[in-house]
């Protein structure tokens, strides 16, 4: 599907930001090219439509709903900033040699703000708000391992659609892992099709029997409570990694 922003008319872009039954749609929309533009980041094959990222605030008639969606996302379940960032990372490997190393440092900076987010808490918030915060701060630790491992391929000059290897760690994976098992949350998300995406990233990492017995412990709830075939797919995927580790 392909949906042409900068001809829509004013009237139905305005409306976009007031009608829930306009969110839902538009976002389901934009939930599912990003989706797909994300589900396979070590090897993707289907690339967000460019004219999509006009909805960053290039488009006057957008903006508004732009607006709406990254405070108070309803399908999305994420501030849309922070998918575009996913996408940037992901596609960097694509960019010319010349400029790969420039885009990981820019990245990089801009994760860095990201990731003070991770230790915000939010005590007082009810458990919805929790939640929310929690699945921000998942996605920006699995973008930020992501980006990392990239950064370090980089560096070795290695192939960037590989994993490097780490004798140790990273303490991104230690962290996920924590907002995964919070109790507050931990039930939250098994029954949640938004956590595929960061356990898979995680999982890529993992390297303790613990962590790796934690991860498929969770997806085969997961798989259990919803039936959704995402968290088979990535659990087959992980154990055929991390049986080639053995």
């Amino acid at each position: 599907m392909k949906i042409r922003y900068q001809t829509a008319p004013k009237q139905i872009c305005d409306s976009l930001a007031a009608s829930w039954w306009y969110r839902v749609v538009y976002e389901s929309v934009l939930y599912q090219a990003f989706f797909l533009a994300i589900r396979k980041p070590l090897s993707p094959d289907f690339d967000v439509d460019p004219e999509l990222f006009q909805l960053q605030g290039e488009s006057q008639h957008l903006e508004p709903f732009a607006t709406v969606l990254e405070r108070q996302p309803l399908i999305l379940g994420l501030p849309l900033s922070l998918y575009y960032l996913m996408i940037a990372v992901i596609k960097t490997p694509q960019l010319p040699e010349g400029q790969r190393q420039a885009q990981l440092l820019e990245l990089r900076a801009e994760l860095a703000l990201w990731e003070t987010l991770t230790n915000d808490d939010k005590p007082n918030a009810d458990v919805h708000s929790k939640f929310q915060a929690n699945a921000v701060a998942l996605f920006v630790l699995a973008t930020s391992l992501l980006l990392d491992q990239m950064c370090e391929q980089c560096l070795l000059a290695s192939s960037p659609a590989e994993l490097t290897t780490t004798s140790h760690t990273r303490w991104q994976v230690f962290a996920a892992l924590r907002l995964l098992h919070r109790p507050d949350v931990s039930e939250m998300w098994k029954r949640c099709y938004l956590g595929a995406w960061p356990i898979l990233v995680v999982g890529y990492s993992a390297r303790e029997e613990e962590h790796i017995s934690s991860i498929r412990s969770m997806l085969r709830q997961m798989v259990e409570r919803t039936g959704y075939g995402e968290f088979q797919r990535i659990l087959e995927e992980l154990e055929g990694l991390w049986a080639s580790k053995r």
